[in-house]
């Protein structure tokens, strides 16, 4: 059982590091080169600390100091908290989930011998109960702070739909899990759901527009969450504890699977992964004629076009930030409305020679959904993350 295996089984053996007294330049240059969020820091070939991007923005960039004129020693974590290479699998899970940090140097006599990071655990650990639905938290995005609930009890308050549009709203949730009295799932609502919200009554509840939905626990083997996001079409499922336990204990979100498994991402190229049906729509459309053709089209952004020209994006999540989706879709506002007043600019784009990685890490570090890709100057087709998710489990 992968539980009572020594660390030194999975671990990463060549750690990538940088010396003490090496300039902040030096280090950010090693951690770009090998695409990496932290780098080790040694002295001798001992461990002393670690320097992260954290503490690159935090300690030397905010401070509008020279990178090139600050040692490393200067900024780094310090002390270090390691693993030693016989500590099991199971004991170093524990650690990591309370510590709430995600990566140990490992050591043996004081020397580094490797590395291990929640993704490693998280790839070897998919049948290990409870240690691994808190990693599971600590790889996903945090459940909502607010959850729209639907009271199985009559008489009993439910949540409006106003509410669970607002949190969506206001933190860019795509998904909200539907809950009952004992934070057992119902299902879910999503923000195409709220676009279909036509009335302005504010006492309309949640309980009309909940989903049933595939959900993840923590036993799930994460190629198989991969299969279902990319199904769904859903960048976020809920985790509950078990097949026959339906309490809530999280959200998983699609970016944090791909963060984790990046490194195996497969050798293809973008315009091999790319969808070339793209729908387009002109910055001087009504929001009204735009909002039906998301929903009837089943996306969730499109490009926007002057004339054959490029100029910007629009999505659910601009639709609902702005407020129109308050609206009846049907009234005279919401059809004065421009897509150019709403539209985001400017259109993110990767050519079609790129990599599939190289896609996943686009994507993660602009935090959207879908790039688009140019071939000559003009459009030629789109990847999202349900493509990449594909072609990962292929």
């Amino acid at each position: 059982m992968e539980a009572e295996l020594p660390v030194k089984e999975i671990m990463t053996p060549d750690v990538v590091t940088v010396d003490l007294g090496s300039s902040c330049v030096d280090a950010a240059e090693r951690m770009l080169e090998h695409g990496i969020g932290g780098i080790i820091v040694t002295d001798d070939g001992r461990p002393v600390g670690i320097l992260t991007e954290r503490d690159l923005v935090d300690k030397v960039i905010l401070r509008d100091l020279q990178a090139s004129s600050v040692n490393v020693e200067d900024v780094m974590t310090s002390p270090l908290i390691t693993v030693h290479s016989t500590e099991l699998v199971n004991d170093v899970m524990r650690k990591m989930a309370r510590l709430r940090i995600h990566r140990f140097p490992v050591v043996e006599e004081k020397r580094l011998v490797g590395i291990v990071t929640d993704t490693d655990l998280l790839v070897v650990s998919a049948q290990m109960g409870e240690i691994f639905a808190e990693l599971i938290e600590m790889s996903a995005e945090r459940f909502p702070p607010v959850s729209a609930r639907e009271w199985e009890e009559t008489g009993e308050e439910k949540d409006l739909v106003t509410h669970a549009r607002q949190i969506m709203r206001d933190y860019g949730y795509q998904m909200l899990p539907v809950v009952d009295k004992n934070n057992h799932l119902s299902g879910v609502v999503t923000d195409k759901d709220m676009m279909r919200v036509t009335s302005t009554r504010s006492n309309v509840t949640v309980d009309g527009f909940v989903n049933e939905v595939a959900f993840v626990t923590p036993v799930d083997d994460l190629r198989s969450v991969l299969y279902r996001m990319a199904e769904l079409r859903l960048r976020y499922l809920p985790v509950v504890r078990g097949v026959n336990d339906a309490v809530v204990i999280g959200v998983i979100g699609l970016s944090s699977i791909f963060d984790a498994l990046k490194e195996r991402a497969p050798d293809q190229r973008v315009s091999d992964i790319m969808a070339t049906d793209i729908k387009t729509c002109q910055r001087s459309d009504t929001l009204n004629g735009v909002w039906s053709d998301l929903l009837d089209f089943g996306i969730s952004g499109m490009p926007v076009m002057d004339g054959q020209e490029v100029v910007g994006v629009i999505t659910v999540h601009d639709i609902l930030k702005s407020g129109h989706a308050r609206l009846d879709r049907e009234s005279r506002h919401t059809r004065q409305v421009r897509v150019e007043k709403i539209m985001n600019t400017p259109l993110y784009t990767i050519s079609r020679d790129e990599t599939a990685k190289t896609a996943i890490e686009r994507l993660l570090n602009l935090g959207v959904g879908r790039i688009y890709v140019v071939d000559g100057g003009g459009l030629s087709g789109v990847v999202d993350l349900y493509d990449l998710a594909r072609s990962m489990i292929a």
